[in-house]
């Protein structure tokens, strides 16, 4: 591709000299600006220690993908719409200048590419941040054919007391001409106090003069505030075209670099210094005896005490009772990516209750069901588990399995939802496993008809990270040592074949502090061990630290064991049989210094460590065995 030397961005004369770079940008730095950080886009996957994937109705992960020294954001079709994918950076920017070389093809086809900041995660609500703060747009192509540019003021303190963002103060645009698919071209925003420009190919396309802000008031509207800056690659659905089959492919949008600068070569401090921070997780577990964050849609909710806790019930035993979660403004109804459990106890078995997710009410609303939704439900009236999608036209049972239910007896209800992957668990057991992708967002929350119920230990956490490996490679992980490739096992796996001494493979995730990790396991051979890993970090100093949940064959146990130092050592271990070429279900949960084993969904093991591992990546590892991993994946804990 043909890239750009760049010199001299921050005056309104720019010289360009054109060079023939296949691979790598050589852009010069420019003039009076100093490099604070870059993405080259030079591995095989995201780099989630510093990106993020945008979450929304629009998005999907698997629109995302690196190769060749840049990133890709493809926008399809899918069975129940459309699908465009999106990124964000996790660090914040301020004044300085940003630059992205990027081309994108076919827009009027359906999609909308653009890059732009604001000051929320792309995984959050936008009223985390309860602040003032401006949105620079570097480019937006629309349906009408127009590549634009140009800036927001926003605020959203008003969110807080029940209202919504409110714009401050909106520039005019500048107006991109020329080529923007045929090869890359440059991006750039010369942002300060006083001044902000807008560059295409090293040339002056828009510049806007304002005064000095001196503090987040409201005088000055067309003065930007000095608000951190989380950097977007996003595409979205604009106008696509309805009769494509699912799986068409409108366009993709693709970035060779970020690049950020200041004068003096590190990030200015912000106001706020940075957005809010992210709580992945909500749970209620009533022992507060109030009824706080729910919405009570019908039926006669109260608290109960039941025994040595309380619960949330219902107490009527015909019709309807829906309670769906409530955290406004910081709502955990914008999460794509999910999972959602909690136990419920029978009073009788004449109806149906289960967990509701993506909950989102229709308008105009239904009087009988007013909301889109997905339902586990123990149907104890027709001795059914189910898994069913909710819309006020019909209720559709995407899943079933015979069960008997008691009444007086706890079941523990999960529902995994991760994009178009929706997956029903029954006391930690995983039942099934389906895809529909026509409900994406929404609220969590519990319903019950002609069934009296108490609920207890509600949880809702982020999906972090995943990989069933169904894209048949293993982009998403690095192997450090071992013999490791994608085979096939039913579906694919990750298998490692060598058994002689240490295999470990991490995924390419972000470094986790308390995290529920989960992966299928399958011993090859009757040496040795296999484990799921967390926390695992890997330098000179510190001899690939970490903790392990492992199935040992040759000692016949599982065990929860921690390596430091190149030492390993137990906390846990509770013997079994275990048999070779079947596949196990294991998870380690790691909160703070706690840490818990689960072997097919039930909780085997527990330990405390009082020299806790720092932050770290999750994994697997084996030792002198050969064994294969499917369908890892991660939780906020």
């Amino acid at each position: 591709m043909r890239k750009m030397l760049a010199f001299g961005l921050g005056t309104l004369a720019a010289v360009a000299i054109w060079a023939a770079a296949a691979d790598e940008a050589k852009a010069a730095p420019p003039a009076g600006y100093n490099l604070v950080w870059q993405e080259e886009f030079n591995g095989t996957s995201l780099d989630e220690q510093e990106w993020n994937y945008r979450q929304n109705q629009y998005t999907d992960e698997n629109n995302v993908t690196v190769s060749g020294g840049a990133i890709h954001l493809n926008m399809t079709r899918s069975v129940s719409g459309y699908r465009g994918a999106g990124v964000t950076t996790k660090r914040t920017f301020g004044y300085g200048y940003y630059e992205l070389n990027a081309k994108w093809t076919n827009p009027g086809a359906g999609f909308h590419p653009s890059a732009w900041t604001q000051i929320w995660d792309a995984q959050l609500p936008k009223t985390n941040s309860l602040s003032k703060f401006t949105e620079i747009d570097f480019f937006e192509h629309y349906k009408n054919g127009q590549i634009t540019a140009g800036y927001l003021n926003w605020n959203t303190e008003l969110a807080a007391s029940g209202g919504g963002d409110a714009k401050l103060f909106a520039s005019n645009r500048g107006v991109y001409t020329g080529d923007y698919s045929n090869e890359y071209h440059t991006y750039g925003v010369d942002y300060g106090p006083g001044r902000m420009a807008f560059y295409k190919d090293n040339v002056l396309v828009k510049e806007f003069i304002y005064p000095l802000r001196t503090e987040a008031t409201l005088d000055k509207a067309a003065s930007p505030f000095n608000s951190p800056m989380v950097f977007y690659l996003s595409t979205i659905p604009q106008n696509a075209d309805p009769a494509q089959p699912p799986g068409y492919l409108y366009g993709t949008y693709d970035v060779d670099y970020f690049r950020y600068y200041t004068t003096t070569g590190t990030a200015p401090v912000t106001s706020p210094v940075s957005p809010s921070p992210h709580n992945p997780i909500r749970t209620d577990d009533y022992e507060s005896g109030t009824i706080t964050n729910w919405d009570l849609k019908s039926g006669s909710w109260s608290i109960v005490s039941d025994g040595n806790s309380n619960r949330l019930n219902t107490s009527t035993s015909s019709g309807v009772s829906m309670a769906v979660y409530n955290d406004q403004p910081y709502s955990s109804a914008s999460w794509s990516d999910s999972a959602v459990q909690a136990n419920f106890k029978l009073n009788g078995t004449t109806g149906i209750t289960g967990l509701v997710a993506r909950y989102e009410e229709v308008v105009p609303p239904n009087p009988a069901d007013p909301a889109n939704y997905y339902y586990l439900r123990i149907n104890a009236a027709n001795h059914m588990f189910e898994l069913a999608k909710v819309t006020p036209s019909a209720t559709t049972v995407l899943a079933s399995s015979p069960e008997t239910f008691i009444s007086g007896n706890d079941y523990n209800l999960k529902l995994y939802l991760n994009g178009s992957t929706l997956k029903g668990y029954l006391n930690g057991v995983e039942r099934f496993s389906v895809i529909d992708d026509q409900l994406t967002l929404g609220a969590a929350g519990f319903r019950a008809y002609n069934q009296i119920v108490s609920v207890d230990n509600f949880l809702s956490s982020r999906i972090m990270y995943s990989d069933d490996l169904e894209s048949g490679n293993a982009d998403k992980w690095t192997t450090a040592t071992g013999t490791w490739s994608v085979e096939t096992d039913g579906s694919y796996v990750l298998k490692n074949t060598s058994i002689a001494g240490e295999a470990r493979a991490f995924a390419n995730s972000a470094s986790y502090n308390n995290a529920f990790i989960s992966a299928n396991i399958k011993l090859l051979t009757n040496t040795g061990y296999a484990s799921v890993t967390g926390r695992y970090t890997d330098s000179n100093t510190d001899s690939n630290n970490f903790y392990m949940l492992r199935l040992d064959k040759v000692s016949n146990k599982l065990a929860i064991s921690k390596k430091s130092n190149g030492v390993v050592t137990d906390l846990a271990s509770y013997p079994m049989s275990i048999t070779m070429n079947e596949w196990y279900r294991m998870e380690l949960s790691i909160v703070g210094n706690q840490l818990k084993g689960y072997l097919n969904g039930e909780e085997k093991l527990s330990a405390t460590d009082n020299a806790p591992l720092a932050p770290g990546k999750v994994g697997v590892r084996a030792y002198t065995a050969s064994f294969e991993v499917d369908d890892l994946y991660v939780e906020a804990r």
